[in-house]
């Protein structure tokens, strides 16, 4: 299996271990994942984003989730999202202001690097990282239908409880088509990654409009297959086997998630990191 696919397998693929953050309720880990979205999106400083990354890190440490090997999994991923991310935030976030640090020429553009960038980049790094790890943590500790059973709980309409999870399995299947099609190409001779800019907008192009025509049969198979098998949408009495249970735990989580939102807005509003 490529890299391309395998990457994108192991992003969304669930692996059961015998530790606590399996045993949670996933609306206690849903709970806390939106709360630290909704936290590394609400502040503009690194000192806060970062503190929100290690927070991410530390408590999926503590109950038991193998964080390191997932980093060292993906070390690949975060390393592109740092490169990447930091240094096109670093040479487009000259509107933030800032000490003037130095200048860079790139494709024939000058570009004046500034103490505000470098921070701006930071903190959107960091925030990126920090979604990343907690929507990890969420997916490869917890059954996708269990998900979408408890966003049925929280009075989700099941159709679209249905599509996330749907969505979130297709992710390997696109991942999948995309590499096909990238080799593809390549038999015919049409290098993605070489020529000048307008003809890696061209191989772009030709990469896109198989991927729209195999998500578009993907959708054609799927809409035959839930007929096929009867699936009602519209049906409000559902039955399943496991049912969602908040215990004392879950319930921990959910006080420290609460809490985590209440001292992250009260900082912000008391403007504690500028």
């Amino acid at each position: 299996m490529s890299n391309v696919t395998a990457s994108a397998r192991n992003l969304v693929s669930y692996v059961e271990l015998d530790a606590p953050m399996w045993k949670l309720d996933p609306r206690a880990k849903i709970i806390w994942v939106v709360v630290t979205i909704i936290l590394s999106v609400s502040f503009t400083s690194p000192i806060p984003a970062f503190l929100l990354l290690l927070q991410t890190i530390v408590l999926s440490a503590i109950l038991g989730y193998p964080i390191i090997n997932q980093l060292v999994q993906h070390s690949k991923t975060l390393m592109f999202l740092v490169v990447f991310l930091g240094l096109l935030n670093i040479l487009f976030a000259s509107f933030v202001g800032g000490i003037p640090l130095f200048s860079i020429r790139l494709f024939g553009a000058t570009f004046s690097i500034t103490s505000g960038a470098v921070l701006y980049g930071a903190t959107v790094t960091a925030r990126v990282l920090t979604i990343f790890i907690a929507i990890i943590v969420l997916t490869s500790s917890t059954r996708m239908s269990h998900i979408v059973k408890s966003l049925e709980c929280w009075g989700v309409p099941y159709r679209i409880a249905f599509l996330i999870g749907v969505t979130w399995r297709l992710i390997p299947l696109v991942a999948e088509g995309l590499e096909i099609t990238m080799d593809s190409q390549r038999a015919r001779g049409f290098e993605m990654d070489k020529g000048t800019f307008r003809q890696k907008l061209t191989a772009v192009q030709r990469t896109i409009k198989p991927i729209f025509i195999l998500l578009a049969n993907l959708t054609d198979d799927m809409s035959l297959a839930f007929v096929a098998k009867g699936l009602d949408f519209e049906s409000r009495k559902r039955t399943s086997i496991w049912q969602p249970k908040l215990i004392t735990r879950d319930w921990c989580v959910v006080v420290y998630s609460i809490v985590l939102l209440v001292l992250g807005f009260t900082t912000k509003l008391l403007n504690i990191w500028s």
